[in-house]
This record gives structure tokens, C-alpha cells and sequence, in this order.
């Protein structure tokens, strides 16, 4: 994923087998953040910070996707996390790309705390899918057994050339070491899952693809409408007037070289609108509004 134009081809591949979230492993990205497309899909990403293109994990939202999107959190090179919004439940989706065979046993094992600690960090109540990529068959049987997940590529009857993941080079070696896990009480939410032979982006790993049963959508952010209240009687006494005029200046520091007149005026509305709720908002607003939570 780190060669110039894999996205582009990444892109045609999810339209062609119409996927709305497709988790990507070994991007070799560095940092992490969130990018918008032309076309409207979203790149989350969470890769090294010390200037190595290596391991990096990746997620791409279709538009609806992104519409559904609740939160994300990048946590290392290998691991990423989202929630997302459906018609019915949440999703919790782990993004996993696993320390290979050769790797240390300290790596291995710190790998398996970090990915335990963020399974039992995710909402009780939500479907958990996890896209892992794992030589280590062992690990992730045990990993399944601690967290009661399911592999849903053992839970649907396919040909053996739909279950393989990995082909090598020489075309002699072929295995299944891509899963995508799920939560064993939601496994009746899957529909199928299975490797799609046809897709092509220049890698030796086939597309596996998982059908869900229930369908995103768009999750709306709930905003405080309520009218705030004010205590300008406050203003009476002296040191909270003299408070509020320091502040009120710290603020408008921040406006002191806008020109552009709507921009400035914008900004002093804020200024004054934050410097009153800071120091001025009433008691009684605040008291209510903690009883509605």
C-alpha cells in the first residue's frame, strides 16, 4: 500500500465487490490520521512514528461508512479501532495485523496483551469483528477461546480455493492465514465469509470478503440546543470582573491578525460566548443539565 497508486486500485476493488469497510494490513504508513478521498471514501490509518515504513494497519469507508462512523482510535503499527452506527446495533471493528512466526516471543506476547486489553475495552453490548492476519494458529485459538469469538471462515461450507487467503509466489504454497472473527453470540449476523479470488491490487494475500446481516447507517451526533444562561451579577465582584477582562483579552490574542471582517466578528462571538460560560454560566443550568445525564 505504500507504492504510488495502490489506493487508486484499493478504491476499484471495493466498488467492484461493492465492500463498505475494507480493513487493510502491512499499508506501511507512517503515523496516523484520516484522510478524505475525491470520491468521499475516508482512509483511517495508524502506522510507526519513528520514521520506519513498516507493519501499518488501514481502514477504508465507503460515503456510508463514513456517514456511520462514531468513533476511532488509532493504538499501534498493528492494531486500529471503530465503532460504527447500524440500523439495529453497533459495531465494534479491530483492525489486526499479527507479529509473523519469526518475531520474538516478547513480541508475540506483548502483541496479544495489547490486542486482549482492547477486546475488553469495547462496548459489552456490540457486535466485535476483528480482521487478523495470523501465521500462528495456536495464538489464535487461544485468542478465541479467552474472548469467545468465532472464525467465520470455519462456519460456512466452501470450496477449499474460496478459504485460501495466501498464495506464494511460486504458486506451489497456498494457506489460510487472513480471519475475520467475530463475537459468538452475534455469529447468526453473518451471512457468508469468503475469499474473493478475483480481486487484484498487486498482492500475494486474496480479498476476504464477510457479509453482515444488518445494514449501517447514518449516525447523528446529538447537540445541546438548550438556551444558556448567563449570571451577569457576578460581574459585581471585583476579582471576577477583573478575571473575566483577562480572559476576555487572552482570547481575542488569537483574533488580533484576522482581516477578513466576517471571520473577525465570528470570532469575537466566540470570544465573548466562551469567556461567559467559562466564569458566568448559572448554577441552576449546570445542575440540570448533569440530572439529564
Amino acid at each position: 500500500m505504500y507504492a504510488t497508486g495502490k489506493t487508486a486500485e484499493v478504491e476499484r476493488e471495493m466498488d467492484k465487490y461493492n465492500i463498505e469497510i475494507l480493513a487493510l494490513n502491512e499499508v506501511r504508513w507512517l503515523n496516523s490520521g484520516k484522510l478524505t478521498l475525491q470520491n468521499g471514501k475516508v482512509l483511517l490509518y495508524s502506522g510507526k512514528n519513528n520514521g520506519l515504513h513498516q507493519a501499518g494497519v488501514r481502514m477504508m469507508l465507503s460515503s456510508r461508512a463514513k456517514k456511520a462512523l462514531i468513533e476511532w482510535k488509532p493504538i499501534t503499527e498493528r492494531l486500529m479501532y471503530a465503532r460504527f452506527h447500524t440500523s439495529t446495533i453497533k459495531i465494534s471493528i479491530i483492525t489486526v495485523y499479527a507479529p509473523t512466526n519469526d518475531a520474538t516471543n516478547e513480541t508475540k506476547e506483548s502483541f496479544i496483551e495489547q490486542l486482549d486489553r482492547v477486546i475488553a475495552g469495547t462496548p459489552k453490548h456490540d457486535i466485535l469483528g476483528i480482521g487478523r492476519r495470523n501465521e500462528n494458529g495456536e495464538n489464535l485459538l487461544d485468542i478465541c477461546q479467552r474472548n469467545n469469538l468465532v472464525i467465520t471462515g470455519t462456519i460456512f461450507s466452501h470450496k477449499d480455493k474460496h478459504k485460501v487467503t495466501w498464495i506464494s509466489p511460486n504458486k506451489k504454497t497456498e494457506n489460510q492465514i487472513d480471519h475475520i472473527l467475530v463475537t459468538r453470540q452475534h455469529r447468526t449476523s453473518i451471512l457468508d465469509t469468503r475469499a474473493m479470488r478475483g480481486a487484484d491490487i498487486g498482492s500475494d494475500h486474496e480479498l476476504l470478503k464477510c457479509k453482515l446481516r444488518i445494514k449501517l447507517k447514518k449516525y447523528k451526533i446529538v447537540t445541546d440546543t438548550s438556551r444558556k444562561r448567563f449570571d451577569t451579577t457576578k460581574l459585581q465582584r471585583p476579582e471576577i470582573r477583573k478575571a473575566f477582562s483577562i480572559e476576555l483579552k487572552n482570547r481575542f490574542k488569537l483574533f488580533d491578525e484576522l482581516k477578513d471582517i466576517e471571520t473577525f466578528w465570528e470570532g469575537i462571538t466566540k470570544c465573548y460566548k466562551g469567556t461567559a460560560t467559562t466564569m458566568l454560566l448559572c448554577a441552576c443550568f449546570c445542575v440540570k443539565r448533569l440530572c439529564q445525564y
